[in-house]
């Protein structure tokens, strides 16, 4: 690499290794320099200046380049430079005629550095059906419209792994492409994807003939990128292998209707509050107390004390059940199914929660036909019971082939 960049001079001490550095390892983000900037979001933190190359390469070296991945936006900032040299004319002028003319890309920014030339490590900015063309393009190893705009062999080279970033996810690093295995009903989707800050991708998947291309606005914030895993594992992946088992007429694929589902759950929990916030309205005083001279008066007694520590129990369960129900596609679903986040046991959280609601169905509908049977309750207490129970049952039917165990399939 430092061929290319002769006459470096460093106020520290030049550390040899550095010679070792080669183009392959700024590709894969393994050249071992430090940072210049602060993580994460060093093409931000204005760390190149007007001699920004020459900073970046007197930065100490941490580790033996090529024995790690270590994401770097200085890695291909450098490479803007080397195009410039090799190809003899401006990294734009050379994007321009080689790759955005011949795929009839016409609107995109660069980000300009204070040199005035291109930044070639972020700032990029395209339309997505642009993005998609690019994607297209690498699908179809480097053919667009029957000519060869980048080689087959340099697709292939630039998209396998040549280093582990996440073995959990069996996530891997190419030349500035990553790499990534998708688990989606019981199948294993090979994937390659450009990924932009804030949660841009430009997903590949070679076995499903499919360029998918998700634009985002998170920038620098954490939730970003896993988000968009969330969406491409529950969501797009999954309709993708229906539309396509539908076809070969394998209709064994099934939906789960969630929009009634919170519906009721909401009514669920507006019944609870009630009888927390009401509790004098539950209980029908006069009655009890006629009740109380009978042979069975004991019973009567404890029967109120039942009915309030199951409105407890409606109640504790319930708004977990339904914090977990409503921030499902922003916490639920990141929390079991992106991998960024690693529960102490994800199939008892969902058993619990599942045979929760099932034993408070099961209950309410206890109390609310000996309420109407024996008028323990008021009668507005006694319709908040029954509107429980129908609501539980609803969500619970409404799902049809998962029934009880919702959470755990």
């Amino acid at each position: 690499m430092l061929s290319y960049f002769p006459g470096i001079e460093c106020t520290s001490d030049w550390n040899s290794k550095k010679n070792d550095i080669t183009l392959k390892h700024v590709l894969s983000m393994s050249f071992g320099l430090c940072e210049p900037g602060e993580y994460p979001a060093w093409e931000n933190r204005r760390w190149y200046t007007m001699h920004w190359t020459n900073d970046v390469l007197c930065q100490p070296i941490e580790y033996k380049p090529g024995t790690r991945f270590d994401y770097d936006s200085a890695a291909p900032a450098l490479f803007g430079p080397i195009i410039e040299q090799v190809s003899g004319m401006s990294v734009g002028r050379f994007a321009e005629n080689f790759l955005f003319r011949p795929l009839g890309i016409e609107h995109y920014k660069w980000f300009i550095l204070p040199t005035g030339k291109e930044y070639t490590g972020g700032g990029f900015s395209m339309r997505p059906r642009d993005m998609v063309k690019f994607g297209q393009l690498y699908l179809h190893k480097g053919m667009w419209n029957g000519e060869q705009l980048v080689s087959k062999k340099w697709v292939e080279e630039s998209t396998k792994a040549h280093l582990t970033v996440n073995s959990k996810l069996d996530r891997h690093y190419g030349y500035y492409w990553w790499r990534e295995t998708f688990p989606v009903n019981n199948r294993l989707i090979e994937s390659y994807f450009a990924s932009g800050n804030g949660g841009n991708k430009i997903y590949v998947f070679p076995t499903q003939d499919l360029v998918v291309v998700i634009t985002a606005g998170a920038y620098n914030r954490s939730y970003g990128h896993p988000q968009v895993r969330m969406m491409m594992n529950k969501y797009i992946l999954p309709a993708v292998l229906q539309d396509k088992d539908l076809h070969l007429k394998n209709r064994n694929i099934k939906i789960v209707p969630r929009t009634g589902f919170v519906i009721s759950e909401l009514i669920f929990l507006a019944s609870l509050i009630f009888c927390i916030f009401w509790p004098s309205s539950l209980i029908n005083k006069p009655h009890l107390a006629d009740h109380s001279k009978s042979n069975d008066s004991q019973s009567n007694h404890c029967w109120p004390g039942l009915v309030r520590i199951w409105i407890g129990a409606n109640a504790l369960t319930g708004i977990l059940f339904i914090s977990i129900v409503l921030t499902e596609a922003s916490t639920l679903d990141l929390w079991l199914n992106s991998g960024y986040a690693h529960p102490f046991s994800p199939a008892a959280h969902k058993v619990i929660v599942s045979w929760a609601i099932t034993v408070l169905t099961m209950g309410s509908a206890v109390i609310s036909v000996r309420s109407w049977m024996e008028c323990n309750c008021s009668n507005f207490a006694a319709y908040c019971f029954s509107l429980l129970t129908l609501c539980s049952l609803y969500c619970v039917f409404s799902l049809q082939y998962l029934g009880l165990l919702f959470f755990i399939c």
